[in-house]
Parts: structure tokens; sequence; C-alpha cells
């Protein structure tokens, strides 16, 4: 931190004390965090999409949403990155006169449960992660996509875990997920992967599949049990 006080040596107050180096700052490290302090159930609130790191796509649907559209060359219709999505949609929501409160592309990039009858539930035992994610809907039962299955190894020091994930066994991956824990005690895992749900223009004229780093803000819990 730097002074804005005038250095003066406390023995000779006429004598300015000689410049001395600055001692570097340690660099802000994540807290690390226990494996033991991670297994067991977590219950989604929600999740985010992340505006500025890890590569994302969006994808323009027809308008049937059945199938990817393209242009008079064959070539996918896209939009380059999960950002210029939010944000274009934040400059139609803010253009729009009947919205008096304006947006930012950050608050379109955060989707809540509170509300919906949405989930995601991550289970970790000491040797596999289980994600889910889905709808539950009172009287008509629940709609649960496996999105994640296999085996891991954790890196504390990175707060990563590598998993190897047999959710599509004709397509297996090897998938990073990243923990932290926020200032409430929540903690975030974050992975890149297709959004389960696809997301509309603010006119509602286009609708895309988006490929984003998702962060999934968790309390102890469990939203979903699946049936052996």
């Amino acid at each position: 931190m730097v002074s804005c006080s005038d250095d003066k040596n406390a023995d000779d107050p006429g004598k300015e004390t000689p410049e001395q180096p600055e001692t570097p700052e340690e660099p802000e490290t994540p807290d690390r965090i226990d494996l033991s302090e991670l297994i067991g159930a977590w219950e989604a609130e929600g999740y985010r999409w992340d505006l500025d790191e890890g590569r994302s796509i969006c994808y323009q649907m027809t308008d049937d949403g059945q199938d990817f559209a393209t242009d008079d060359e064959g070539n996918y219709i896209t939009l380059p990155s999960i950002r210029a999505y939010c944000e274009q949609y934040a400059n139609d929501y803010n253009a729009d006169p009947k919205n008096e409160t304006k947006g930012t592309p950050e608050d379109f990039a955060n989707h809540e449960y509170e509300g919906s009858y949405l989930f995601t539930n991550i289970n970790i035992t000491e040797d596999k992660i289980v994600i889910y994610s889905g709808q539950q809907i009172p009287e008509q039962g629940t709609l649960a996509i496996l999105c994640v299955s296999g085996a891991y190894t954790y890196d504390k020091t990175t707060g990563t875990f590598t998993v190897e994930d047999l959710a599509i066994e004709s397509d297996p991956r090897t998938l990073a997920i990243n923990v932290t824990k926020d200032e409430t005690g929540r903690m975030n895992f974050r992975y890149s992967d297709y959004d389960m749900y696809t997301t509309p223009s603010y006119d509602r004229t286009k609708t895309y599949y988006v490929f984003a780093p998702m962060i999934f803000f968790c309390h102890r819990g469990s939203a979903y049990e699946p049936k052996e």
C-alpha cells in the first residue's frame, strides 16, 4: 500500500529517509479447499455464464428450434461469444421504453432457480462426481438429464477436479471443474459445457444454443435423488 504522507527520518526530522525499494505484495490466492469439504451433495441456487474467461459460442437455431440455422453457404449462424449475446440482449432491453430500470450484460448472464421448477444437483463421493440438471414439475414428474458422471482426480492447489466424464458413453471426455468458495460460504462449481436450455433474443425472434463456461453457485443439499 502506498502512503500519501511524507516519509521523514524520525531521529532527524530535517532529513528525508533514503528511498527504500518497495516490498512486493503477496498475490492473492484463492482459499484452498480440502476435498473433505466438497464430498457430499450440493444443490444449485442457480448459475451464471462466465462472460470474461473461457471459450464460448452461441449457435442460432432454426425457427422450429430443431436444428442449427445456416447461411446461404451452409455455414452455421453464430454469435462469437456469450458476452456478445448478453451485450446485445442488454442493448435491446435498455432500448425498450417499457423498461425503466436499465440492465447490464452481467444481469442477463445470471439465472436464479428460485421460483422455477429448475434444478442442478452435484454429488461428490470419494471417487466420482455426478451432476444432474432438469425440472421438477408438481403432479407431472421430473425430467432429469445426466450432465456429468465419472471418476476424478482433485488438485487442491488449484481447486480443480479433472473428471473422466462418461455421461454420454459414446462420447467420453476429460472435463475440468474448478471450485471456489464465495463470501457467503457457497461453493461455486465452474465448467464449460452446452447449456441444456436454449436462450432467446430479447425480441424473441431468434433462439440460441449456447456453449459457455457456467458457474453453479451451490449450498449443501439435494434437489434430486436419482432412482437406483
